[in-house]
């Protein structure tokens, strides 16, 4: 006071700011609210004002495919928010999702998005999976739950094609009514995988307690996975892991044949990444398997 504010709530709302930055970029260190902050301030408060006020058709889903390493063969699509504010433009993810959990309104769009999700993937071969991201507030909430429960009932698609994506990071907020949350979508046939496998706590206790289908490698491996013999060796563990423990694992972020190579002598089984094909409209999904049927697979490298 008086620089970060002459009032109660302006001072509030800022030391808020400055401990929730904190969490985000040094957690457990102290955080002085200071200029920057304030630029981020203003520039938060007007995404949280838009965000609040968007529209459904403000929003829409790109898909990103997912490939099975030694034959190239697409076997799902993860779907990807997009906001395009007529304010502000294109939004990247991060920073929507972020404000929209902020505002509490992040299970709305959670419902919108599945819902539209569970229409596109009906116009898809029943061969190709879809997978959808659940945030943290979404798997906190059992009216969620339960609405998803019946938007995935309703859909003319067979639940195990559905797999939902919750990062360690959502779990740990309150396990025992994640352990639930995800209790509910695998009764109904629903497949759960761990995202992000890699970052943030990335416990071994979660494979045991959670029902858990596939295990995601988070793209910083796979960044690496060319200039460190330690990073190799790390992805390689985590694949035989999974394999013991009977757990689909695909590795994010393949960008290069390097990689891919790498991947595949590691027994990697499922990959993604811009290596493959980047986010499309829904629109263009079946051209873009017509494509990828008549190609055919790169030989696996020799060791």
């Amino acid at each position: 006071y008086p620089q970060h504010g002459n009032t109660l709530d302006a001072l509030m709302e800022r030391a808020d700011f400055a401990l929730y930055n904190s969490k985000l970029s040094t957690p457990g260190s102290v955080s002085l609210f200071h200029a920057e902050h304030e630029q981020m301030f203003r520039e938060n408060w007007a995404l949280e004002k838009y965000i609040m006020e968007a529209k459904d058709e403000e929003f829409h889903l790109v898909y990103q495919p997912i490939v099975r390493a030694e034959t190239g063969q697409v076997t799902g699509m993860e779907a990807l928010a997009r906001w395009t504010s007529p304010e502000l433009g294109e939004v990247t993810p991060d920073r929507f999702i972020r404000a929209a959990e902020r505002t509490g309104i992040v299970t709305r769009l959670t419902k919108l998005f599945i819902a539209q999700a569970l229409k596109d993937v009906a116009d898809w071969p029943d061969n190709i999976s879809l997978s959808i991201n659940l945030s943290a507030i979404d798997i906190a909430s059992e009216e969620t739950t339960q609405a998803i429960v019946r938007l995935i009932n309703a859909a003319p698609v067979a639940n195990d094609r559905i797999v939902f994506e919750v990062t360690e990071t959502a779990i740990i907020r309150d396990q025992d009514q994640a352990k639930r949350a995800l209790a509910q979508l695998t009764d109904i046939g629903v497949r759960i995988a761990l995202d992000d496998f890699g970052t943030g706590y990335s416990s071994l206790r979660h494979l045991q307690q959670i029902p858990i289908d596939r295990l995601k490698i988070d793209r910083s491996f796979t960044k690496g996975l060319e200039h460190s013999l330690i990073t190799e060796n790390i992805m390689s563990f985590v694949i035989e892991l999974c394999s013991k423990l009977e757990i689909e694992c695909v590795v994010e972020g393949v960008s290069n044949a390097r990689q891919l190579d790498l991947l595949r002598q590691a027994g990697a089984p499922l990959l993604q990444g811009f290596y493959f094909g980047r986010p499309m409209q829904a629109r263009s999904i079946q051209a873009f398997l017509d494509t990828r049927a008549t190609r055919s697979p790169a030989p696996l490298p020799r060791p």
